[in-house]
């Protein structure tokens, strides 16, 4: 099965700066400059936008896969069924701090 997600509602931050606090050691995403890309230059600047691309979606997957280790092994939460960070809140504090009888907070 393939799901879409949007990373930003789970990660709300740049994948700049996630990469360099979830992966540093891969390094910089690069940049290019936005406002300067036209139509009429894509074809031109094909293999610059297409290497600054590939490494953008590699960094993001390495950050995802990143965080849904930390999500796991922290609270035993796969970070790929929630939607947005709210969500995520909530089963984390659902599973670990709600407790259905009395409706206390509680530490385990």
């Amino acid at each position: 099965m393939f799901h879409l997600r949007d990373s930003y509602t789970l990660l709300p931050n740049s994948i700049e700066t996630l990469a360099k606090t979830l992966c540093p050691h891969l390094g910089s995403k690069g940049s290019i400059a936005h406002d300067e890309v036209q139509v009429s230059s894509l074809q031109e600047n094909r293999a610059q936008l297409l290497d600054y691309m590939e490494l953008d979606i590699s960094l993001l997957g390495d950050v995802m896969l990143r965080a849904k280790s930390i999500y796991w092994t922290r609270y035993n939460v796969d970070i790929g069924v929630c939607l947005t960070l709210s969500s995520l809140a909530i089963k984390i504090y659902r599973m670990k701090y709600y407790d259905q009888n009395g409706a206390y907070l509680y530490s385990k």
